[in-house]
C-alpha cells in the first residue's frame, strides 16, 4: 500500500475516474452527488492491492461500536490498486464493516506496545478491530503505519504528517462540542492510543495533549457497561504505561505527582502475557526488569524533588547499572526498558556510566525502529553539555518533549 499526496487541483477520485471536473465540494462534491455516486471527498490517497486479505466482518467479541458518520470530513481515500509498494499499511475503505490489516501495525508496531506478545494482543484483538468498523480510527492506523514506514519510503512522511493533523483537529473539535455525559466513546480512545503509538515512532511532542485526554477517558471507560472486562483491563493496562512514561517527560509537575503513588501501579503491562505462568526463565526476566524501570522511577522522583546528591545519584545509576547486567541484552521484551535507559543515561555523572546506558539505548533502537529514540540519543549530548547548569528534567520538559519509550 501506498499513501499518496492528493492532486488537489484535480478533485475527488470519482470525478477524475469519470473525466470530468470536480467541483470539490466538502464533504462530498456536488456532481457525484448528482449521479448518485459516493463521493470519497478531498483529502489523502491510501492506495492497497486487491490482492491483499479483507475481512468483512470484525472479530468475535470484538467492541460493538457505531461507526463515525459518513457525512464527516474525510481526510483518507482508499483506492484498489494493481501495483503497490512493500509493507502494506492497515486502512479501512472508509465504509464500515471493510478493513485491510497489514503487516507494519499487526505484526510489528503492535508487538512492541506490548512487552511479550501473545495471541489476544490488544491492539490487534481490540484496535485493529475497530478500525475496520470507525473511519477515525482507521485514518489513525493508517497514518502510523505510514510514519513507520516512512524510513524506507520517505515519500511516506510529509502526507502522515498532513493526515495526523486532520486526525487531531477532529479530535480537538470534538472535545470542544460534546458535553461531559457524551465524551467517552471508544472510537476515541482507540484513536487516541494509536496516535501516541505515533508519537513513539516519530518523537513529536502530540502525546503532552493527547494523554491528558486519554486519561480521563479511561476513567469514563471503567463505568461503561458496553465494554468487555478484557477491554477494560487492555485499556487501562496501556493508559497507566503511557502516563507512568509520558506525564515524568511533559511536565516535571506531572512527574512529581506521578510518583506519589508506587511505581507498581502502573506495571500491569509488563505482565499481561499469559506464558509467563508456564515460562520460569521469562518470567524471572519480567521481575528484574521491572525493578529497573522502579529503581529509573525513583532515580527520577529525586532528581525533580532536589533531593538527589552528587554522591547518591552515582550510587543510584551503579546499582541500576548492576542489575542490567543480570539481563541477556537481546533479552524477550528488552524494548520496555527505552524510558529507564533513557533516565539513567540523563542522569549519568561518570563516562562509564553515560556510555553503558547510552549503547545500551543505542541498541534497543535496532529492536524497535522507533524515531523517539534517535532523539533520546541526542537529547542525552545535549543534556550532557549542560548538566553542570541545568536540571535535566528542566530540558526534557521544556526544550525537548518527546515521547521516549
Amino acid at each position: 500500500m501506498s499513501l499518496a499526496k492528493r492532486n488537489d487541483g484535480k478533485g475527488c477520485y470519482e470525478c477524475r475516474m469519470r473525466r470530468v471536473r470536480c467541483d470539490k465540494t466538502e464533504p462530498e462534491c456536488f456532481k457525484c452527488q448528482k449521479k448518485g455516486i459516493k463521493c470519497s471527498g478531498q483529502g489523502i490517497e491510501c492506495r492497497f492491492s486487491k490482492h491483499m486479505n479483507r475481512k468483512q466482518t470484525p472479530s468475535l467479541g470484538s467492541p460493538q461500536l457505531p461507526a463515525t458518520s459518513s457525512k464527516a470530513s474525510k481526510s483518507y481515500l482508499f483506492v484498489n490498486v494493481e501495483n503497490t509498494h512493500d509493507g502494506a499499511l492497515p486502512t479501512s475503505s472508509g465504509q464500515p464493516g471493510a478493513s485491510t490489516t497489514g503487516p507494519s501495525i499487526s505484526t510489528f508496531i503492535a508487538s512492541k506496545m506490548v512487552v511479550l506478545d501473545f495471541n489476544e494482543n490488544g491492539y490487534r484483538q481490540i484496535v485493529l478491530p475497530i478500525a475496520c468498523q470507525d473511519d477515525l480510527v482507521a485514518q489513525a492506523v493508517s497514518v502510523i503505519a505510514a510514519f513507520h514506514l516512512s524510513s524506507r519510503m520517505p515519500s511516506m512522511h510529509m502526507a502522515a504528517e498532513r493526515g495526523q493533523e486532520l486526525i487531531l483537529s477532529r479530535l480537538r473539535q470534538q472535545s470542544l462540542n460534546l458535553g461531559p455525559g457524551q465524551l467517552f466513546n471508544m472510537s476515541t480512545l482507540a484513536t487516541l492510543l494509536v496516535l501516541l503509538v505515533g508519537d513513539t515512532i516519530t518523537g513529536a511532542n502530540n502525546y503532552v495533549y493527547l494523554l491528558e485526554l486519554l486519561s480521563r477517558l479511561a476513567k469514563l471507560a471503567m463505568n461503561d457497561p458496553r465494554l468487555s472486562d478484557t477491554t477494560k483491563a487492555f485499556i487501562m493496562e496501556q493508559t497507566k504505561m503511557f502516563q507512568l512514561f509520558g506525564f515524568p517527560l511533559s511536565s516535571q509537575m506531572k512527574g512529581i505527582q506521578t510518583f506519589t503513588k508506587s511505581p507498581d501501579y502502573y506495571l500491569d503491562f509488563m505482565t499481561s502475557s499469559p506464558s509467563l505462568g508456564s515460562d520460569p526463565e521469562q518470567y524471572a526476566n519480567i521481575q528484574v526488569m521491572k525493578d529497573i524501570i522502579r529503581q529509573a522511577c525513583y532515580i527520577y522522583r529525586n532528581r525533580a524533588s532536589h533531593e538527589a546528591t552528587r554522591e547518591s545519584s552515582i550510587e543510584a545509576v551503579e546499582r541500576l547499572r548492576q542489575t542490567v547486567t543480570h539481563l541477556d541484552p537481546n533479552v524477550e521484551g528488552r524494548h520496555a526498558l527505552v524510558w529507564a535507559f533513557f533516565v539513567a543515561s540523563a542522569e549519568s555523572i561518570l563516562p562509564e556510566h553515560r556510555d553503558f546506558f547510552y549503547n545500551r539505548l543505542k541498541g534497543l533502537f535496532e529492536c524497535t525502529r522507533f524515531g523517539s529514540i534517535p532523539l533520546a540519543l541526542q537529547t542525552l549530548d545535549y543534556i550532557w553539555s549542560k548538566q553542570d547548569s541545568t536540571n535535566w528534567i528542566e530540558i526534557v520538559t521544556h526544550e525537548r518533549q518527546i515521547l521516549i519509550m
